[in-house]
């Protein structure tokens, strides 16, 4: 058997109180595992990945290339930057700054996703001399972005 509860008032706080010891009563055995902080939401995740787009589009657009390791070759290929090259990125700094969490990033809370951000950001900002510098993706960023497209047209 397993439930989710979030708790974040004293009325849901009373009612997992409740809800525990009514099944402690019947089994006389409970294993319970709590979790702070909010998970990231299904936006979150959708702007991981379009971060990790945009970041590639504009190491591209600056001529910045990526290069692979190749054992046949024995010199680096180089190649243009993909989603999935930042993902990948992304997820080393996560493995290192989050190590009990599984590689996914769904495994990751909103101040996690926040605080990888920083890193991987501050990391493409000085390794391109200040060339990329991507915001992460927000409604509120789109807005701005919107508005001064709008302005700029009229």
């Amino acid at each position: 058997m397993s439930k989710e509860f979030i708790v974040n008032s004293d009325r849901t706080f009373g009612e997992v109180i409740g809800w525990i010891n009514d099944l402690y009563q019947k089994k006389k055995w409970v294993r319970l595992t709590a979790n702070t902080g909010k998970k990231r939401t299904p936006s979150q995740n959708n702007a991981i990945h379009k971060y990790c787009r945009m970041v590639a589009d504009e190491l591209n657009e600056k001529h910045i290339s990526a290069y692979i390791d190749s054992p046949i070759l024995k010199t680096p290929i180089e190649t243009d930057w993909t989603m999935e090259m930042v993902k990948e990125i992304w997820r080393s700094v996560q493995g290192q700054m989050f190590p009990q969490k599984e590689r996914s990033t769904a495994a990751l809370n909103r101040d996690e996703v926040n605080a990888i951000y920083d890193v991987v950001h501050r990391a493409f900002i000085e390794k391109t001399e200040g060339m990329v510098s991507v915001m992460f993706p927000s409604r509120e960023v789109e807005e701005n972005v919107k508005h001064k497209v709008v302005s700029i047209v009229r």
